[in-house]
């Protein structure tokens, strides 16, 4: 659409060629169909400096050759669009995680503990605490079996997987950290989340007479601080 004064009042008006193209393209647009189909290329502005669009159109992206110093790169965006040669490309969607393969769901051993924290958080419960610190320690529990041990040369992935395994735990924290700060931003719970670092922290080090080396709890660093930095950032 070639777009000025005249072309936006028939448009508006329904009158002529303007106004059954406004009809087409209306009904397009508004039915969500192909939105790249249509463009306007506006050649004139009103008093205001703002644009000449038929009512339908205004609040899209339109291509301006009204403004010499920029009609060189709008001109560019007109032939970009008509060979459907984009300059920026939206990239292709990468790898989903695994946990979200519908075919396998991981199933958390923490999902009814954090539920029920959960819901006496949002409820206002007196047993919002000793909930919350029951799901914690559940979380505590779990971490026991990302223990690594040995080394090798695909210790590093390892690690890695290690790392990964633990997104749904850590999304499950995310909700609950976002849910006490929300509805429960008090002293006790801060006290209980508190314990939950202490005793979070102890996984960073050895903790008993197996052999480790230097690399060996990089993957209890990365969560703990990875959590860490969740809390405070809500």
């Amino acid at each position: 659409m070639i777009c000025d004064k005249k072309y936006a009042e028939k448009s508006d008006q329904r009158s002529g060629g303007a106004g059954t193209e406004a009809q087409i393209i209306s009904a397009s647009l508004y039915t969500k169909t192909d939105q790249n189909k249509f463009v306007a290329v506006v050649r004139e502005r009103n008093a205001d400096g703002h644009a000449y669009l038929p009512t339908y159109y205004k609040g899209r992206i339109y291509i301006d050759l009204i403004d010499e110093a920029r009609y060189g790169e709008e001109f560019d965006r007109l032939l970009r669009w008509i060979y459907d040669r984009p300059l920026y490309a939206k990239p292709e969607m990468g790898k989903p995680p695994a946990f979200l393969n519908l075919d396998s769901p991981v199933k958390l051993t923490t999902a009814v503990p954090l539920r029920r924290a959960v819901d006496a958080i949002k409820a206002g419960r007196d047993q919002a605490e000793a909930f919350s610190e029951q799901y914690l320690d559940v979380i505590i529990s779990e971490l026991n079996q990302f223990v690594l041990e040995g080394g090798g040369e695909n210790f590093d992935e390892k690690i890695l997987k290690s790392i990964d395994d633990f997104i749904p735990y850590r999304n499950e924290l995310v909700e609950f950290f976002i849910n006490v700060a929300t509805y429960r931003p008090t002293e006790a719970m801060a006290k209980v989340i508190h314990r939950f670092f202490e005793k979070l922290i102890v996984f960073n080090y050895p903790r008993d007479n197996r052999g480790y080396n230097n690399w060996s709890f990089d993957n209890f660093k990365f969560i703990s601080n990875e959590i860490f930095c969740i809390t405070l950032a809500l």
